[in-house]
């Protein structure tokens, strides 16, 4: 639960501090004040944290507040309304700045480890249980009928004349491997990132920060891109829209259509930040993210974009999987 506010003293007319405040369960904001003094207030460049003016806690709830110095004087946004507003110039400078591989603060390769198991890795992060998995497979089931016009076999959807495999079947019944991990915000999706009209950028929100997948921050801001734009229609063709997504691909080549251009842009940096990933991981985590994504309170239209980004990521680990034979 979030309030964001903006003080004025009538006497002096002196601007305070811009704040955030965030109440959550007790166990939610402890661990996000250990993650900001573990990882953020010496991992973050300084004009990018924010401070935390104070912490107060309940029996079952605790409460956090952060200052945003440096924007005291900045009309500022979290970056979700600015994609609605297909602020492009605002959304490709803040994408450029955060994700610079020239930052090297969280990300960067000297700050890497290898890690065992990437399919664990997802699965536990965002999949806890089988019902899970099957709640997202039924709505995926039901919108690739319904909008996409496919047919599910036993072992098989056919979309578009092509033949994909079920995302439980590719996403969780086959190993894919190694990847590589490092420092992650953790829930890097736009309403996490405020963004002043100065082009000051600012993180909120540590409850998940720690050690994870190299590509997961991109992944995640990659689907506040697709999901929140508003100037982009799929409803009357959303073969239409599995064609864009496949069209991406690892974005050197997006098209100047919105919003694959914008996570063409991401999905470069992501492989400049971390060239010795393997991309398929990119492409495995993105999968996997929207089809956990369609169990959450989502509209019919974002559910079938998930959907469209879904099929293109099977496709690509397919196509992966026939040249690695």
């Amino acid at each position: 639960m979030f309030s964001i506010w903006r003080l004025e003293t009538k006497k002096s007319n002196i601007l305070s501090v811009p704040a955030v405040l965030k109440v959550s369960k007790r166990e939610f904001a402890e661990k996000e004040i250990t993650n900001y003094q573990r990882y953020v207030k010496w991992g973050v460049p300084y004009l990018w944290r924010v401070d935390v003016l104070g912490t107060g806690f309940t029996k079952h709830f605790g409460a956090i507040a952060h200052s945003f110095v440096m924007s005291g004087l900045q009309k500022f946004e979290a970056l979700t309304q600015y994609i609605r507003d297909g602020n492009e110039k605002i959304i490709k400078n803040a994408l450029e700045r955060l994700f610079s591989p020239e930052m090297k603060r969280w990300y960067g390769e000297e700050l890497i480890c290898d890690e065992e198991n990437i399919n664990e890795r997802y699965s536990q992060r965002y999949f806890r249980g089988s019902e899970n998995k099957n709640d997202s497979a039924k709505r995926f089931d039901h919108e690739i009928q319904r909008e996409f016009g496919a047919r599910i076999a036993q072992d098989h959807i056919l979309v578009d004349g092509v033949k994909l495999a079920k995302p439980l079947e590719i996403f969780f019944g086959r190993p894919h491997g190694r990847y590589k991990s490092c420092i992650c915000q953790g829930d890097l999706n736009s309403n996490n990132l405020i963004v002043a009209e100065n082009g000051e950028l600012l993180f909120i929100d540590f409850q998940e920060t720690g050690r994870g997948h190299v590509f997961e921050d991109f992944i995640a801001m990659e689907a506040s891109i697709r999901l929140y734009n508003t100037f982009v229609d799929d409803t009357k063709n959303w073969m239409h829209a599995f064609k864009r997504e496949r069209r991406i691909g690892g974005g050197d080549d997006p098209g100047g259509e919105q919003p694959a251009a914008t996570i063409g842009l991401l999905r470069r940096l992501a492989r400049r930040n971390f060239p010795s990933e393997e991309f398929r991981n990119y492409v495995y985590g993105v999968g996997v993210f929207h089809f956990r994504l369609l169990r959450a309170d989502i509209s019919d239209n974002q559910a079938g974009r998930c959907v469209a980004a879904i099929l293109a990521s099977i496709e690509h680990l397919q196509a992966n999987e026939r040249k690695t034979r």
